[in-house]
Order: structure tokens, then C-alpha cells, then sequence
């Protein structure tokens, strides 16, 4: 029998769970009195997930979240065979060392402890054809006292070449704090490939202490290539976002738009914990193909249930500091070979061309227009201005702009610019970097790092604060008692406004019906929106 298109309801719905489905409590909406509710009923199936899930999709996934763990797995081991009887097994799955999600580990015979969060495979053009596999490490040791072997798996091969790590690079300044052994040190640690292998890519690599060992590791070697064999302009990474109990969407949405009219190609976000609310603005951002968000986890002992790992990075400071260094590295090596510059942003944080300048694109053209040795500067650095809402309350706020945007609201920041040097942030040459921090690069192909300094009249860094950071709360009157008014932003300001609420509006920020007296501050523009939903 084929039934009508229907609809059923429940009446006194609250109480489903207590009432008796019957005719009484149904209500059918397009149904003929002649068809029997029951048997309409009787022929429902619930909908449910028929998804079969194979072991090679579950791999799959398990690629999509950026684990470590190596494809290879979804298929059959015996693709390698043990070097001899005794030496160089291929490890199985469940022999490796798992620190949580997103780490691996392996113990000395000293007691040092090398957590492992990835792999990569560099042949830069600087490295002059002699490539090498780059692996991001905490190390429970000031330094790697022993130095590992890479046990490295190539597809073309049955049996493991064997590589004594030939350098570790210290992502850290000892006076910074925490120069102690026991405290885990970011390091990021180098294999050479055999000359051997040149033409070859690795699969995966394990870490082990001598060559014959059996593996307790063995982490994916990335090597992400541009699709279309041309790397793109630039690229923004963002450090681990702990925002459990902070609803920073509203902002998120705003920023991530502004960065879009400026001309970014990217958005790579590390996530620990968020609100729900910025989940939500995530999943949309990466439906677009505009960020990608690469969960995380802190490695060995510390902390990763929610609340207490906030805890635990708000009140221990420095140690905070060192787990940053992990995913800003890792961030940028994912993306070194798509991207020509890279750039390690906060939330708060835009760089900001000035004068005729609208996009980075366009600045880049300047920069390197004046920096007759902009090919050999690893980083174009950008000094760092505040602007707090305190600074533009004083002088009243544009009343034609929404309350909720809030980069565009503040136009007044500080004349002083923080010191040459401090608090700055980079677009970093993608080419020339080993290692960075958030502010500056630690480590470069070829000898020293060279910065060239971009001159403030054509950009800088726009640092929308509260307040400032802790360690220049004694002199920030100095910062907030000299303003200036600076409309830079609002040069975007039709497209940025209409962008973001048109985004917040498609999820479902507002709770609005159009045309009520609650909508009397849309504009022209927005209606447009509707108008042509």
C-alpha cells in the first residue's frame, strides 16, 4: 500500500515519555481519515548511521584528524620484512608507545622519555638536494643525551634503512625559564635521508636506540604538496585555542572575515578545548575551505581533562609557553611547501597594511619593492601598537556600527608602538626557516636569520587588548594616555560588516524576526542580503 505524504506530531509533547501513543494523542496532518495510524506506524524505520565502516576508512579518518599514526596500517603488514631474524621488525600496531591522541613515545636506557607528535619530509632548495625527515619532540632531558637512530620505512623498499640522528634543534631560550631537567624541552629533531634514498620519500619513521631494536613508535612522515604544483601567497597559523568556558564566536567570525578581505589564503587553527558556540564557527570556516583545525593534546604527565589542563596553562605560565612552541613549529612545516610566507597570529591580533595598501599581497609587492634583500630575509617583521576599548570610550563609539563588531568599533590606539623587537609578529619565509616562536624565528636554513623591519606608515601590528600584557602593566599609561584616531580598518568596513553578519546569521546567532522593531539598525546593506538569499 503506498501512503500519502504525511506528518505526525505528538501532542503534549513534554510528556512524551509518560503518554500512551494513541489515536487520541497523534496528530495527522495529510493524511486520508481512511488510512490506519497504526499501520502508518508499524511501516516507520527510525533512521539510523548504515555506514560501513572498513578498516581502510577508519584510517581514512584517522588521516582527516592529523594523527601520526601511518596509513600503512590499514593494510597488510607483511608488505616489510625484518632487516635479519633478530633485527629491524616492522612494529605492529598495538606494540607502539601511545601517550594519548596525539602522541607517541619511546624511553632510553638513561630514563629520557622522547614524545613524538610528527614527522616531516624536507628537501627545501637551500638544503641543495639533500633531504631529510624533521620530527617535532618533547624530550624529558635538556637535550637528547643519547642520540636516537630514525628506522625509516620506505613504500619501495622491504626491509628499514637505518640513520643516526645527525642534529636536535632547541626551541627554547634557557632564560626563559624551565632550563630543567625533568621538564619536557620542544625539540625538533633532524634525520638526514641516505644518500641512497635521495629519490625517496619515507613512509613513516621510528625512533629506537639502536638500529636493531624493535620499534615502539612509527609516525606518518608528512609531505603535503601544493595541488596545482605552485605555492600559494600566505598562510596564518594559530596557536592551541583553550577556550572552554570563553564564547569568543562573535570575534572569531569577525577576525577570521577580516583576514579574508586582506587576502590570506589559510587559517590553520590548533584546537585543545572550545566554547560550542566558536565549534560552530570552526565547522563552518572548514566547510568553506578557508581554515583547517588540527586537534590537540599536551604530551607525557601534564594534564588533558578540560577544566584542569586550563588550569594548568593559565597558572603555569612557562610551561604554557613551551607547549606552544610545538604547534606553531608543526603548523608550519604542514604547510611550508604550500604557502610562500607563513604567519603565527593570536585572535586579537591583524597586520594591518596602511595608506593605499588594502591587501598582504599587495604589501608584499612593497616590502620587497624596498628590501633589495628581501630573498635572503627569513621574516618581515611588524611592530606591535595597542588599541583597548578604553581608549576609544573616552571618545565615543560610531553608532552605525554594530555593538558586536568589535575590531571595527575601536579606531583609537596608542601613538607609542612597543620597543623595536618586542611583541612583534612576521610573515616568515617559508624557504629559509628551521625553527620559530610566536614572536621571531629561532633557527635558520644556512647560518643566522636576517629580518628586514617593515616601516610603521606601511603596516603594523594592530593588538586589540583590554589591556596590556602583563609584563608592561607599569608603563602602560604611557600607551593609553596617548591615542590617536586610526580608520585603516574602515576601509573594509561595508564588506566586513555585511560578511559577518551574514555569517552569524546563517548560524543562527541572532534571534531576530526580520522586520520587528528589534531590526531597526540594519542597513541597506544587510536587507540586500536578504533580498537576494
Amino acid at each position: 500500500m503506498a501512503f500519502p505524504l504525511v506528518t505526525l506530531s505528538i501532542k503534549n509533547r513534554p510528556f512524551l515519555n509518560n503518554i500512551l501513543i494513541s489515536k487520541e494523542n497523534i496528530v495527522v496532518e495529510g493524511a486520508n481519515n481512511a488510512i490506519d495510524i497504526y499501520e502508518i506506524i508499524h511501516k516507520m524505520v527510525p533512521m539510523t548511521d548504515k555506514t560501513i565502516y572498513t578498516k581502510e576508512k577508519v584510517f581514512e579518518l584517522i588521516q582527516q584528524q592529523k594523527g601520526n599514526i601511518p596509513v600503512q596500517y590499514s593494510k597488510s603488514q607483511k608488505f616489510w620484512t625484518e632487516k635479519n631474524q633478530t633485527c629491524g621488525k616492522y612494529p605492529k600496531l598495538f606494540d607502539l608507545n601511545f601517550n594519548n591522541h596525539h602522541w607517541q613515545f619511546f624511553k632510553t636506557v638513561n630514563g629520557s622519555y622522547f614524545y613524538i607528535l610528527s614527522a616531516f619530509y624536507d628537501n627545501r632548495t637551500l638544503l641543495n638536494n639533500k633531504p631529510v625527515v624533521r620530527i617535532l619532540s618533547m624530550i624529558s632531558t635538556l637535550k637528547p643525551y643519547i642520540k636516537p637512530y630514525c628506522q625509516f620505512w620506505f613504500k619501495e623498499l622491504k626491509q628499514p634503512i637505518f640513520i643516526k640522528l645527525s642534529s636536535s634543534n632547541y626551541i627554547w631560550v634557557k632564560g626563559w625559564g624551565n632550563y630543567k631537567e625533568g621538564i619536557l624541552q620542544p625539540y625538533l629533531l633532524t634525520c638526514d635521508i641516505p644518500r641512497t634514498n635521495i629519490k625517496m620519500v619515507p613512509a613513516s619513521v621510528s625512533l629506537v636506540e639502536s638500529p636493531c631494536d624493535n620499534a615502539k613508535t612509527n609516525i606518518n612522515v608528512i609531505n603535503n604538496q601544493p595541488a596545482l604544483g605552485v605555492k600559494q601567497n600566505i598562510a596564518v597559523c594559530v596557536k592551541g585555542l583553550d577556550l572552554l568556558r570563553v564564547d569568543f564566536s562573535v570575534r572569531l567570525v569577525e577576525w577570521l572575515e577580516l583576514l579574508y578581505l586582506l587576502g590570506v589564503n589559510k587559517v590553520i587553527m590548533y584546537e585543545l578545548e572550545v566554547h560550542p558556540n566558536i565549534s560552530k564557527v570552526l565547522s563552518y570556516y572548514q566547510t568553506k575551505g578557508f581554515i583547517d583545525v588540527i586537534p590537540l593534546t599536551l604530551p607525557g604527565t601534564q594534564p588533558n581533562f578540560k577544566d584542569i589542563r586550563h588550569r594548568y596553562l593559565k597558572e603555569k605560565y612557562v610551561f604554557r609557553r613551551q607547549n606552544e612552541v610545538i604547534p606553531y613549529n608543526d603548523c608550519f612545516y604542514r604547510n611550508m611547501n604550500n604557502y610562500k610566507y607563513i604567519s603565527l597570529l593570536d585572535t586579537d591580533e591583524v597586520i594591518m597594511p596602511r595608506k593605499n595598501i588594502t591587501t598582504w599581497t599587495k604589501l608584499l609587492d612593497i616590502i620587497q619593492l624596498n628590501d633589495n634583500k628581501h630573498r635572503s630575509h627569513s621574516s618581515f617583521i611588524f611592530r606591535n601598537v595597542y588599541t583597548m576599548p578604553s581608549m576609544t570610550e573616552l571618545q565615543g563609539y560610531n553608532q552605525d556600527i554594530p555593538t558586536y563588531m568589535h575590531m571595527l568599533r575601536n579606531v583609537y590606539r596608542s601613538v607609542n608602538y612597543t620597543k623595536p623587537g618586542a611583541y612583534i609578529k612576521a610573515f616568515h619565509n617559508t624557504e629559509r626557516i628551521l625553527t620559530l616562536h610566536n614572536h621571531f624565528p629561532f633557527a635558520c636554513i644556512g647560518g643566522q636569520c636576517s629580518a628586514y623591519s617593515v616601516n610603521t606608515n606601511d603596516a603594523h601590528l594592530m593588538h586589540y587588548r583590554d589591556d596590556c600584557v602583563a609584563e608592561l602593566k607599569k608603563v602602560c599609561n604611557q600607551f593609553k594616555k596617548f591615542t590617536v584616531r586610526d580608520e585603516n580598518i574602515w576601509r573594509y568596513k561595508e564588506k566586513l560588516s555585511n560578511n559577518t553578519f551574514n555569517v552569524l546569521f546563517r548560524l543562527g546567532f541572532f534571534d531576530y524576526v526580520i522586520g520587528t522593531p528589534n531590526t531597526k539598525w540594519l542597513n541597506s546593506g544587510f536587507s540586500h542580503y536578504f533580498k537576494n538569499k
